[in-house]
């Protein structure tokens, strides 16, 4: 799916869009997943990243991240992998001289997702959740 695609709801507002943006993935195994030329989008009530497709000017979701709608297990859509996040499960962490946002989750297929952009720019709001 397309970022252009996306329905909003009403009351949710774009609250920050970050470009080309590094993004990390681990999951169960001992690979991590690596998204580079991201597109983080930070909404009121979720964050959207998205890669850019390789010949193009579109960016396609990869991950959606619920901050109020509880997602008990992580379940995907046409392509797309949402889950939800809780506020004490956003971290800020220093990693290779960089301060970066980190995203843990207790879950079986997802154990983190890093996000290379300070969270105070991601503008994430504990009154989002």
């Amino acid at each position: 799916m397309n970022v252009k695609q996306i329905k909003f709801n009403k009351t949710e507002k774009i609250i920050s869009e970050n470009l080309d943006i590094r993004v990390e993935i681990q999951g169960l195994g001992p690979t991590i997943r690596v998204l580079r030329k991201s597109k983080i989008s930070v909404t009121t009530e979720r964050i959207i990243i998205s890669q850019k497709a390789l010949f193009g000017s579109n960016y396609i979701i990869q991950y959606i991240i619920w901050f109020k709608k509880n997602i008990e297990n992580i379940h995907f859509k046409k392509g797309i992998t949402e889950i939800s996040v809780s506020p004490k499960n956003i971290n800020k962490i220093s990693l290779k001289g960089k301060i970066i946002t980190e995203l843990n989750f207790n879950d079986i297929l997802i154990k983190y997702i890093r996000i290379f952009v300070e969270k105070d720019k991601l503008k994430i709001s504990d009154n989002f959740f």
